[in-house]
């Protein structure tokens, strides 16, 4: 412990980073946070702050919940950085598709307020869904290695916790999530912002991995399970179901692979209309969805991936 914040709350490093090293370098991408809004989010400060304090550090600043960890983030930063023999830190700035958009070399002097500015390019450049409001939002993976929680909250519009102010858009009435990517090693955080998950998605849960993760963040709520379904189709059924669709009105379904592959992905025949409108083009005929013989979705975005 180095120091406390502004309310008492301690302020941990790791004694690897304040002892065993001649420099340390903090490499980070910028960007934007899934569990609080602020003027530093995801990047050098934080990995600095909460990062470098390892699971304490990371109880000592989720313990403030949504609205004060982006305080701690700067007061700890501002403490670790008057402590620790940094030359100079990285922050990466990725593109809407997760490519490297550019890479910022940041000096000590004037570090907090330069990361500021990145968190500004970067919010401009995270990928983002092209309609407002559907019905039904089908993902078919989601994973650790997507998002910290699995999905991106900016991405499907919810934090899937209490304590902020609901974002506006996108307005999705029900999430469906077919699977877990294996890069996740079972760790599922963030399926409680779903409405409906397959059971091959649950049974690949190792919850002992899930519980520590969710007890670090004190998010509970995101760690919950929601209502599974033998196959893809029956997780689909649900979710136009429990959307309430008036029956005059094409279901408004839109098919993603996951929260960080928005470069192409599947609209309901409800959402055509739209399609120009936002700027795309259709490039495959509309037609039926098609299943494989043990109940799953045939993974069409497999197919795009290799045909690249």
């Amino acid at each position: 412990t180095i120091g406390e914040t502004s309310d008492g709350r301690p302020i941990v490093l790791s004694s690897h980073a304040l002892d065993a090293v001649d420099w340390l370098i903090p490499i980070n991408r910028i960007k934007q946070h899934t569990s609080f809004r602020g003027a530093l989010e995801s990047g050098i400060c934080k990995i600095t702050a909460i990062g470098l304090g390892g699971r304490p550090g990371a109880s000592a600043a989720h313990q403030l919940g949504p609205d004060g960890i982006a305080r701690y983030v700067e007061e700890g930063a501002e403490l670790a950085f008057s402590r620790l023999r940094v030359p100079f830190a990285l922050g990466i700035i990725e593109g809407p598709s997760g490519e490297t958009a550019d890479v910022v070399a940041l000096e000590p002097d004037g570090l907090i307020e330069h990361e500021k500015r990145c968190l500004d390019r970067a919010r401009q450049l995270h990928p983002a869904l092209p309609f407002d409001d559907l019905d039904v939002l089908l993902v078919d993976e989601m994973g650790k290695d997507i998002s910290g929680t699995g999905l991106d909250t900016h991405v499907i519009g919810r934090w899937g916790i209490g304590g902020l102010p609901p974002m506006e858009r996108p307005r999705i009435a029900r999430i469906g999530v077919l699977s877990l990517s294996p890069a996740s090693r079972g760790n599922a955080n963030g399926i409680g912002m779903v409405d409906a998950v397959s059971d091959r998605l649950v049974e690949a849960i190792d919850y002992a991995d899930l519980r520590v993760n969710t007890l670090a963040t004190t998010f509970l709520e995101r760690g919950r399970t929601p209502l599974r379904f033998p196959t893809d189709g029956a997780v689909i059924e649900a979710c136009l179901v429990g959307a309430r669709i008036p029956p005059e009105r094409e279901p408004r379904l839109l098919r993603v692979r996951s929260t960080k592959h928005l470069d192409r992905f599947y609209v309901s025949e409800g959402l055509a209309s739209e399609v120009q409108r936002a700027g795309l083009a259709l490039v495959e005929p509309f037609a039926a969805i098609r299943m494989r013989e043990d109940g799953r979705l045939v993974s069409t975005f497999d197919d795009q991936e290799r045909r690249r």
